[in-house]
């Protein structure tokens, strides 16, 4: 009797080694999750460049306005406490529903000087935490011929950091997507 069931075992076990009916679903087992992740990782960067691409034209668009002194003529009659939300919905008519115009943080500074750096919007404090400078966001008119430099900063959530390759620059996942443009305002009045 105990031979017999010997023999059944060792038969049930040569034809499981011989048996591959299952082998595909076992490859697409092993191959699917670090393929999907992969994927999503690509999506991810792509939809950030994107992202990224759409904030510079809507920065440089409205920069133009600043440029041109054509900003600057049309809030004339504006209080001053509200002229920095009129150039930030400048910049958000541009964006079109990418992303929450709310999140965005627009810096404006002017220079009679070209200067030699400009603080980053990062700050990375002892204990290594990185967050955005809460300074940041201040808005100083340019009159004409003034250096201008104009920074969008719009903090943008990552979901997969693959290797490094989406990572984040900030703490808690997060992605500081910046947008510049410098120049020097013409001659408008």
């Amino acid at each position: 009797m105990f031979r017999q069931s010997g023999r059944i075992r060792r038969h049930i076990i040569r034809r499981f080694g011989h048996d591959d009916r299952g082998a595909t679903a076992v490859e697409f087992a092993l191959l699917a999750l670090p393929f999907f992740a992969l994927m999503f990782a690509s999506i991810e960067g792509a939809i950030v460049f994107w992202t990224n691409q759409v904030l510079d034209e809507a920065v440089a668009q409205a920069s133009r306005t600043l440029y041109t002194g054509s900003f600057q003529q049309s809030t004339l009659t504006v209080p001053p406490a509200q002229i920095p939300d009129q150039f930030k919905s400048a910049v958000c008519s541009r964006v079109k529903g990418l992303f929450d115009c709310s999140q965005i943080k627009i810096d404006v500074q002017t220079y009679d000087a070209f200067p030699s750096g400009i603080p980053q919007p990062i700050l990375t404090d002892p204990d290594g935490t990185r967050h955005l400078d809460p300074a940041f966001g201040q808005f100083k008119p340019p009159g004409p011929y003034k250096i201008t430099v104009v920074r969008a900063v719009i903090e943008y959530p990552v979901y997969a950091s693959i290797l490094g390759a989406n990572g984040s620059n900030l703490n808690g996942n997060k992605r500081l997507i910046i947008s510049t443009a410098a120049f020097r305002t013409e001659q408008y009045l």
